[in-house]
């Protein structure tokens, strides 16, 4: 899920629409604007957008416009997850906190740096911690950042009802390079807690209703299945066979085949899942967005002025823009939308959530029935 991203001070608004094609441009129904910098982007199961934002160092959550005001021991934010009884896991600068509806928080891991073993309690020390899902059992999973010796390496980590930690995938001790560069793309049958994943690049996560985790890795992104196994998802075997979209979810390829830049620090990734379809928020370099990527719709004046100017900047730049990739259910993959910083899915549309100097502008659209 994406991060911190500057936008000063505006009202809240919620809106509501549905979402047709347009001929010069891609229609994108406008459903709310908010102030602050952006952190991350969930879509609860009503369809309300929910956006981790922060103002300084203090942390803000606009669940459907309201605005929660978060405790303020929870210093900065990276990503949220959304439990089942409405409540919300955050993870910070100093730790993974649990937030509830009102705003008080309770940190559950971390807070102390260093590393708690599997079977140990979850406030015990921890590295630092990014990527946050919740389970179908209200668990949280996370990722955590490992020293082990000079190799930086990454845990995908699971607190268990009990108050433990159990390591889901990932794992220290001795890691040959050659290991660590395989991680992409790992042989069938692989289990996750054998396979080494490297760190700085493990960072974003969600999980699936099935109980799935997807995360992402440098150019991949990897499914572990409730049984224990990893699947790879985008691998970069073949990405000369993955073209480059004209056209909003037009067909791409193979998600396997491709390769997807989910490192880039202008550019923080982000992974958003339902009902089979997964959702990324990756960055590229290589390519611009044709003119059926624009966004349209009924926007303000000034909107449309933040709006035009993001992808005007999009087809001139030289340094990496956003570009959302989606993979379908049948493994194929297709660019979604360009220019958001971050996106989520849920209900068969997708929220887009995009930031210029002066706003954070929250769009959905309508997936097409193929892309489900």
């Amino acid at each position: 899920m994406a991060k911190r991203l500057a936008a000063p001070l505006i009202a809240a608004v919620l809106l509501g629409a549905c979402s047709e094609s347009a001929a010069d441009g891609q229609q994108v129904d406008v459903v709310a604007q908010l102030a602050g910098s952006l952190s991350d982007l969930a879509v609860a199961k009503d369809g309300s957008p929910v956006v981790l934002v922060t103002q300084g160092e203090r942390v803000e959550i606009w669940h459907g416009g309201k605005k929660i005001d978060v405790d303020p021991s929870v210093r900065g934010a990276d990503e949220i997850g959304l439990a089942p009884d409405g409540s919300y896991y955050v993870s910070s600068t100093d730790g993974l906190y649990h937030v509830r509806a009102d705003g008080t928080a309770a940190r559950v891991a971390g807070g102390k740096r260093g590393f708690t073993a599997d079977g140990g309690k979850a406030d015990g020390p921890a590295g630092p911690i990014s990527g946050v899902g919740v389970d179908p059992q209200g668990r949280v999973v996370y990722t955590e950042s490992l020293t082990d010796g000079a190799v930086l390496l990454t845990l995908v980590r699971r607190i268990e009802a009990d108050g433990t930690i159990l390591t889901l995938m990932g794992r220290g001790g001795v890691v040959m390079p050659e290991a660590i560069s395989a991680a992409a793309d790992p042989p069938l049958g692989t289990k996750g807690v054998d396979l080494p994943l490297p760190g700085g690049y493990y960072k974003t996560l969600d999980v699936g209703a099935d109980g799935t985790v997807f995360v992402s890795g440098k150019e991949s992104v990897l499914a572990l299945t409730p049984d224990g196994t990893v699947m790879p998802l985008v691998a970069g075997r073949f990405p000369k066979q993955v073209t480059t979209a004209q056209q909003p979810f037009d067909p791409e390829g193979k998600a396997v085949d491709a390769s997807v830049s989910m490192y880039d620090p202008l550019v923080p990734p982000n992974i958003s899942t339902d009902a089979g379809t997964i959702v990324l928020t990756s960055s590229d370099l290589g390519h611009a967005p044709a003119q059926a990527f624009r966004w349209v719709g009924s926007f303000s004046a000034a909107q449309k002025t933040m709006v035009d100017g993001v992808f005007n900047r999009l087809t001139t730049a030289t340094t990496s823009w956003p570009r959302i990739r989606v993979v379908r259910s049948d493994g194929t993959v297709t660019t979604a939308a360009w220019g958001a910083k971050a996106a989520a899915v849920r209900g068969g549309r997708l929220y887009l959530a995009m930031t210029d100097k002066s706003a954070i502008l929250i769009t959905r659209v309508k997936l097409p029935a193929n892309t489900q």
